[in-house]
């Protein structure tokens, strides 16, 4: 059963004859993670910082 899952999912990339786009899309990917997860905490740490100096 899973093999048949695996065998029919879709391929975004197809990287064997574009390697280094594979790479980059990786990167890509990565950095604009990295980047929501660091703006989401800095929204999270002013939200706090308003909280304390209202009280």
């Amino acid at each position: 059963m899973i093999r048949n899952l695996i065998a029919i999912a879709p391929q975004p990339v197809d990287t064997t004859e574009q390697g280094p786009l594979g790479f980059i899309l990786l990167a890509v990917l990565c950095t604009a993670i990295m980047a929501s997860l660091f703006y989401m905490d800095r929204i999270r740490q002013r939200a706090s910082d308003r909280r304390d100096s209202e009280q």
